[in-house]
């Protein structure tokens, strides 16, 4: 049983399954980009309000976001896993189980809070202590550190309603906390009224922390609340809540291989952004404009990705290989398309899409560079997270880690010092470093799919 039966269970056939056309394709990634998007627009608005705002408080919510996204990513990515479990039970026709296993995921989330608290605090100073920084990063990384668990929680949630086919469940939750952000973004960082003697005084990051934490309470709320329905837990089981070791131990050994590469790319994004801090000047700025962009760039290449491991673990388990072939070659395509309308805000119209995102004046021709460097890392990152999804539904999850453990150090974390310390090399280029890192990266695991697909029948037999 495979992640595709969390689509297959929510009303989409096999027969669907097994077409490979962009529109296929369009369906199944629609809700999961969507669902993917939440988390990336609060980011984002909260980085467009900051930008105008202070430039000292963006680039202080940028270095504190990348921390905060250490804590958060690894359980996110954790937690993800479930949609396997979701569609093992609505395959089978055990529906009633799938609500038990949303708890175990809830249960992680709640617990993780054991070990966020305690490092938290040593994290930040290893991170802020010293820098322009400390004062406004360390005030937005405690805040959304104080609610650390309900980003996973949301992940879990969501995961749910997709896999039984209740999109529009998310869309409206997603909508309801994007008001709720939006709302409190515009209030808490200005505050109300004229500078002389105003009704709220402007909170600045303090202000867009608090919005973030209360949109997303709002987001899991919603969540929550429809989730434990009666009518919910007849079918589901979505009052079951009682703690399964069994069930944990069983989900721990698929998910961890997975969630430990990403975990080793999460430490090296830390560990180049404690570089940046540390050359400070324009690399504060490219880093924070370009961390900001990538926000909302890359949850479309996420859903993506997803729609092509459902499709291809599908596919797989079913012995449809000569169909696999197909399947690669639309997700690229749908990828270049993706990329040709991502050059109209990065490439063609970079500058009035910079003027849009900054209030103060900057070094746009530097900025621009940077919005150049970073279509292409997108561009080799949507290759390889296509790859990294066919390897995954061939259950090739123990290469990934290896390749990404290795290859983080090697390509990522020793290049880009020597590049910044030792060669000096301008800001703009920051962001060329990451696309050779993802063009390396990206080749490797194309290779490695190219290899795999041939032996799916194999694989197949070793699994039964």
């Amino acid at each position: 049983m495979t992640t595709t039966q969390t689509i297959k269970g929510s009303a989409i056939g096999s027969e669907l399954l097994e077409r490979t056309s962009l529109k296929v394709l369009w369906k199944l990634s629609f809700p999961l980009m969507l669902s993917m998007l939440s988390t990336s627009m609060l980011n984002f608005c909260d980085r467009l309000f900051l930008a105008h705002y202070s430039l000292h408080s963006l680039e202080a919510c940028t270095t504190a976001g990348e921390l905060c996204s250490f804590f958060q990513l690894p359980l996110i990515f954790l937690i993800a896993t479930v949609q396997v479990f979701i569609g093992q039970c609505l395959g089978s026709h055990q529906a009633k189980k799938t609500g038990n296993y949303i708890w175990q995921m809830i249960w992680i989330s709640l617990l993780s809070m054991l070990i966020t608290i305690p490092t938290c605090r040593f994290a930040a100073s290893q991170m802020f202590e010293g820098s322009s920084l400390q004062v406004q990063a360390s005030t937005y990384f405690y805040c959304l550190s104080a609610v650390n668990f309900l980003f996973p929680i949301g992940a879990a949630l969501s995961a749910f309603f997709i896999g039984i086919g209740k999109t529009k469940i998310t869309i409206f939750a997603t909508v309801c906390a994007h008001i709720v952000n939006v709302s409190l973004d515009s209030i808490l960082i200005f505050g109300i009224g004229p500078e002389n003697a105003p009704l709220l005084k402007p909170m600045g990051i303090l202000g867009s922390a608090i919005a973030t934490s209360t949109s997303q309470i709002i987001y899991c709320s919603i969540f929550f609340i429809l989730f434990i329905k009666k009518t919910r837990h007849d079918q589901y089981g979505t009052r079951d809540k009682y703690f399964d070791p069994a069930k944990l131990k069983t989900f721990f050994k698929l998910a961890i291989p997975s969630a430990v590469g990403k975990v080793m790319l999460m430490l090296a994004w830390i560990v180049l952004t404690r570089f940046i801090i540390l050359k400070g000047g324009d690399y504060l700025l490219v880093n924070a404009v370009g961390m900001s962009l990538l926000t909302i760039f890359t949850c479309f290449q996420d859903g993506l990705s997803q729609a092509a491991l459902c499709q291809s673990s599908y596919l797989v388990g079913a012995q449809k290989k000569q169909l696999l072939w197909g399947l690669l070659k639309t997700t690229v395509l749908f990828h270049i398309i993706m990329q040709a309308i991502f050059a109209l805000p990065l490439i063609i119209f970079s500058h009035a899409f910079l003027g849009f995102f900054l209030k103060e004046p900057v070094e746009m021709e530097m900025l621009q560079k940077t919005c150049y460097w970073m279509w292409i890392f997108l561009l080799f990152e949507g290759i390889n997270l296509t790859s990294q999804s066919f390897l995954t539904s061939l259950k090739d999850t123990t290469f990934i880690m290896i390749i990404k453990v290795v290859t983080v150090w090697i390509t990522a974390i020793i290049p880009t010092w020597y590049a910044m310390f030792v060669w000096d090399l301008p800001a703009q280029y920051l962001w060329a470093l990451a696309a050779m890192d993802c063009f390396i990266a990206a080749g490797i695991f194309l290779w490695r799919t190219a290899i795999k697909i041939p032996n799916v029948n194999i694989l197949v037999q070793k699994t039964n």
